[in-house]
């Protein structure tokens, strides 16, 4: 399903822009907390029927929203292959930068086997940024066509490694690559797959933005306090004309929210 017809499926069902369902989770997550902490709030919401099942009802609406996706649902990540991700992704940066610093001037052509083209990146775009750098720092030690220039990459790889970036420090990250890299690919769906599964996303989002609609404007009749609807999420600081520009907010909606 294109995003277009999730579009359209999203304004059917629940007459709302899909960009405005997306939204609603963060909304919800800061609804759900204040309510779960200030005993004022939730004692204001309890008068107007807010029960712990309907507070649940809200974090399981969330959680199940926060696990699917337009490819389908999301599956459990192997926590070693997640640590490799995390470690890898915030080094990436600071390691661009550095080898930039260390080798541009004084080896420019080094420089440019281990980062020409590279863009600090997040996730495994920061991965393949480390795997890069990787094969460039085995390059420069070792490979057949470069042996015109073997004298200064080894000169470079000895300061890079005065910086911290060892061979040994080289080879662990290609452990890590190898690590982060391993995960099996996730076979795409089929289009009948693909369809369900969009529609399972734009549900989620709908569900919990329906859930939000009612209890976003119940929490407005009981509570007065600009404070306590700033805690909910239901009040900004700033002034109308510098909120952030929702084309519907849920909080405002006098829809119904039904199917």
């Amino acid at each position: 399903m294109s995003l277009e017809q999730r579009e359209e499926l999203a304004k059917t069902i629940y007459g709302m822009s899909l960009r405005t369902l997306e939204q609603v989770p963060q909304k919800v997550f800061t609804f759900i907390q204040a309510a779960g902490t200030n005993l004022t709030i939730r004692a204001a919401l309890q008068r107007r029927g807010y029960t712990p099942q309907v507070h649940q009802q809200g974090w399981t609406l969330l959680h199940t929203a926060g696990n699917v996706s337009p490819q389908g649902e999301i599956t459990a990540i192997d926590s070693e292959v997640a640590n490799a991700v995390a470690e890898l992704d915030a080094m990436d940066r600071d390691m661009i930068e550095l080898i930039d610093a260390t080798l541009s001037r004084r080896f420019p052509d080094q420089a440019k086997v281990l980062i020409d083209g590279l863009v600090p990146a997040t996730g495994m775009r920061a991965v393949y940024n480390i795997d890069h750098i990787v094969r460039g720092a085995k390059a420069l030690r070792s490979a057949p066509d470069r042996k015109a220039t073997r004298k200064q990459d080894k000169a470079a790889l000895d300061l890079l490694a005065e910086r911290g970036l060892t061979t040994a420090e080289f080879d662990r990250l290609a452990q890590l690559v190898a690590v982060a890299t391993s995960a099996p690919e996730v076979e795409p769906l089929d289009p009948g797959e693909g369809k369900a599964a969009d529609e399972r996303y734009v549900r989620a989002r709908g569900d919990l933005w329906v859930w939000y609609n009612e209890w976003s404007r119940i929490a407005k009749t009981v509570l007065k306090r600009r404070d306590y609807l700033m805690q909910l999420g239901l009040a900004h600081r700033s002034s109308p004309a510098h909120d952030d520009g929702d084309e519907e907010t849920p909080e405002t909606s006098a829809g119904n929210g039904n199917a």
